[in-house]
């Protein structure tokens, strides 16, 4: 199978992974409406990536093998791919608002030591991150999650990736 989990896919896989739910549940999780979250699970039931046990949705052990046949490195980079076209469709959508997430790409050159100071910046945020995700709330609705970017990397790197895409 060539093909990639779409967002919402992924949005719903990350529900039941948390734990089976219904329909109305998983619409509330991810905050979709119900004919659309239905039409997705459709699709996921005909692929096998979850079980329908009388009208509460989750994933089975069988569902795993599926799911990992979606999960190489072309379909994870196309995710990935997504998810930042998402942020910045999303940022530009609601610029000016000062409630809504904030995006931020720049480009600079740095010295040896400011890329030393840069990096050790990098690894507090990460240790940040990985704190807040180890105290998670599991009971947080997935939709209300924050998606957090960073890293860096060198321009003609990102010039030659995107050629072989």
């Amino acid at each position: 199978m060539n093909r990639s989990l779409t967002l919402f896919e992924r949005a719903i896989l990350e529900s039941l992974v948390r734990s089976d739910k219904t329909l109305d549940q998983l619409s509330i999780d991810i905050d979709l409406d119900v004919s659309v979250v239905e039409r997705i699970l459709n699709l996921m039931l005909e692929l096998n990536f979850i079980s329908d046990l009388g009208g509460v949705f989750g994933i089975r052990g069988d569902n795993f093998d599926e799911i990992r046949k979606v999960s190489g490195k072309a379909q994870v980079i196309q995710e990935f791919s997504d998810l930042l076209t998402g942020a910045v469709v999303s940022h530009f959508d609601s610029f000016g608002n000062d409630d809504v997430q904030r995006l931020s790409v720049k480009k600079v050159s740095m010295t040896s030591g400011e890329i030393r100071i840069y990096n050790a910046f990098l690894t507090r945020l990460e240790e940040f991150i990985d704190g807040v995700e180890k105290r998670n709330n599991r009971n947080s609705k997935v939709a209300d999650q924050q998606l957090v970017f960073f890293g860096n990397s060198n321009y003609s790197s990102l010039i030659k990736g995107s050629l072989s895409i």
